[in-house]
Parts: structure tokens; sequence; C-alpha cells
């Protein structure tokens, strides 16, 4: 099995799971418990830029764009960055978004940020 075979295997793997990955992930009760550490990690840190790799339908993204950081979400997964795009035209927010797999993120994205998490 070659390297692009196994990166088409995952993208298909997490585009079928894209449609229930909110509800397996609790957005709302996880946004209200999260908060309070990122807001300190933000403040603590000066963070102003942000990337979130593996961003599945943007949580972590949405959370640290809410709390005023420029941020880049990446996924494998071009359904799951549909899901940011959507979560964050309702919240107001503005998240850049980049599909592309870990393996050519840095050539894709060519620049550095303040803070990357890959939850």
């Amino acid at each position: 099995m070659t390297d692009s075979m196994i990166v088409d295997d995952i993208r298909t793997f997490y585009d079928a799971l894209a449609p229930e990955y909110d509800v397996m992930t609790d957005f709302p009760r996880r946004f209200a418990h999260e908060r309070p550490f990122f807001h300190m990690l933000v403040e603590k840190f000066n963070l102003r830029t942000a990337l979130d790799a593996g961003t599945g339908t943007g949580f972590h993204a949405l959370l640290l764009a809410q709390l005023g950081l420029s941020v880049t979400a990446i996924d494998i997964s071009l359904a799951m960055l549909k899901g940011v795009s959507q979560h964050a035209k309702a919240m107001k927010l503005k998240i850049e978004t980049v599909e592309t797999p870990f393996q050519t993120a840095y050539q894709v994205l060519n620049r550095e940020f303040d803070f990357v998490l890959s939850m």
C-alpha cells in the first residue's frame, strides 16, 4: 500500500465520520469546560496566532478564534473542514481552513504560529 493510498483511506474514514463528529465530541459542554484553560494559555503566553492541526469540525479552532486569535485549521478531510466553515459562519468568526495531511502541512502553510495544537 502506498502513502497516497493510506492518505486516501484516512480521508475517506474522516469524511464519513464528519456528519456525526459534533455529537461525538459534545461541542456545547466542552466550550464551557475548556474555555478557561485556553483563555489562561492565550493570556499567559500572549498568543496571537494558532494552528489547529487535525481540526475535525473545528472545536479548538473556534474556541481560539473566540479568544481573539488568528486561527488556521487544517484537516485531511474536506467534509470536516466544511463543518469548521459552517460553525465559523454561524458564530461570526473568521478561520482559515486548509485541506492537507500533516505530512505536507509545513510546505503548504510555509509560516510560523504562536501556538500549534493537535487534539
